[in-house]
């Protein structure tokens, strides 16, 4: 019984690190991108590294008390989430309120309203990138407007979201010169840079609850992937609360989606769910299902559902024929509109883009960020590869994901606190198979029951 005592205690602990390390990404935030660098690799080390440990606990020990604190505990987080959500809802009705992801999108929606492409070159939705690009070293000398007055314009197009402010704010370049293509590249990437899914999934919710409907909508996605994440924990072998609700307490205890997705209303929730219940429908041996549905995460945002693609490529064809088919219906309409714009403004931003110090890239030097490069599309092969020998069991599929989403964060350059999102439910899922045994690739290819 003490041996059982001192095992149920030892798992918490292996949780209670899994979760404390996910917190520190909030603490270690801009210019920390080798502490979080460090920690991604303590992740590794607690979760892959782990493995073989063998995690499991004695049922009849850690019932009452186990079970009822993960009951506990996911209620009260409910209630915090269900509060921040209402504080930022609350602010809306402040001028100063608004957050940056939220009115993006809130605006995309009301130029669509209007009948504007939300990726077309005359399309404004960034007001980041255009502060920088009217305010430049080289702006004065290649654009037609100064870079107060033209910060004037945009701003009196945010405030009332009228096609015709907009069009007023649309930067002019009168200058030449290299300096000055490069500002008009820039200008490409001011648009709309999240797929035609994302906004459709906003639709609804902002037609029925205007600007508050982004954080309802969010808090209906949270909720919809924390059932997922309990139903895949139940489908593979959980028979009690606390081997169902442990998984959750990593996506719910740590700050960041309530600050990131809830407070500053990032936009992450919606493929990372998208990805998560493709996995459970190939889980559920519906393959051609699944393949749409991770389209549809890729129609939302391309990272982080790409890096789930290789699952489809060891599924029965019908998943890769439903996952192209549906890629196409999604994007099709939008390349025929502005091919050009949408490319820019979803690929080609992303991959312009320079690290931050946010990201390990940043304080490497280029050779270095190619290095970088050349790690993770090793790494992807090589757990490629494995998959394809593992036949697709269970246990392969979760490694490979966790895996491949450990390692991209850990060589991409950017690494910003709303990417973490794309992990968690991940980790959250490793740690809930964790705690009831060993996971290994000698479980059955039919799945953890």
């Amino acid at each position: 019984m003490a041996v059982a005592r001192c095992r149920s205690h030892w798992r918490l602990a292996w949780v209670a690190a899994c979760i404390g390390t996910v917190q520190l990404f909030f603490h270690f935030d801009w210019g920390h991108g080798i502490a979080r660098a460090v920690l991604l690799g303590l992740l590794w080390v607690l979760t892959l590294g782990v493995t073989a440990l063998g995690l499991g606990f004695e049922r009849a020990e850690a019932q009452r008390w186990l079970d009822r604190l993960s009951v506990l505990l996911v209620a009260l987080h409910v209630v915090i989430h269900l509060t921040v959500a209402a504080a930022s809802i609350a602010r809306l009705d402040d001028p100063d309120g608004e957050t940056e992801m939220g009115a993006i999108h809130w605006r995309a929606l009301l130029l669509m309203k209007q009948g504007v492409n939300p990726y077309a070159a005359d399309a404004l939705l960034d007001p980041v990138l255009y502060e920088a690009l009217v305010k430049g070293l080289q702006a004065n000398q290649c654009l037609e407007t100064s870079g107060d007055d033209a910060m004037a314009l945009f701003n009196r197009f945010w405030a009332s979201g009228a096609v015709s402010d907009m069009r007023a704010a649309v930067p002019h370049f009168t200058g030449h010169g290299p300096a000055c293509d490069v500002l008009r590249k820039r200008a490409g990437f001011i648009g709309f840079k999240y797929g035609p899914v994302m906004l459709l999934g906003y639709a609804p919710f902002v037609a029925v609850f205007g600007k508050a409907g982004i954080q309802l909508s969010h808090l209906v996605w949270l909720t919809v992937l924390c059932f997922a994440m309990a139903r895949l924990a139940t489908r593979w072998g959980a028979v009690g609360a606390f081997e169902v609700m442990v998984g959750l307490w990593v996506v719910l205890v740590p700050s960041l989606i309530r600050f990131d997705m809830l407070r500053h209303t990032d936009c992450d929730l919606a493929p990372t769910l998208l990805g998560v219940l493709a996995f459970w429908l190939l889980e559920e041996r519906r393959p051609g299902l699944a393949g749409a549905v991770l389209a549809l995460s890729l129609g939302a945002k391309v990272l982080p559902g790409v890096l789930l693609t290789p699952l489809l490529l060891f599924s029965p064809k019908r998943a890769v024929r439903a996952f192209i088919a549906t890629l196409a219906l999604v994007y099709v309409p939008a390349l025929l509109a502005d091919a050009q714009g949408l490319l820019s403004n979803v690929i080609g931003f992303n991959v312009a883009r320079a690290a931050d110090s946010t990201s390990l890239a940043y304080f490497l030097p280029a050779s270095g960020q190619w290095a970088l490069v050349a790690v993770f599309l090793a790494y992807g092969l090589w757990a490629s590869r494995r998959l394809m020998e593992a036949g697709q069991s269970t246990p392969e599929r979760l490694r490979f994901v966790l895996g491949l989403h450990l390692v991209f964060l850990l060589t991409a350059k950017v690494f910003h606190n709303n990417y973490v999102a794309w992990l968690l439910p991940w980790l959250g899922l490793w740690v809930a198979v964790g705690v009831r045994g060993r996971l290994s690739p000698a479980d059955s290819r039919e799945g953890l029951r």
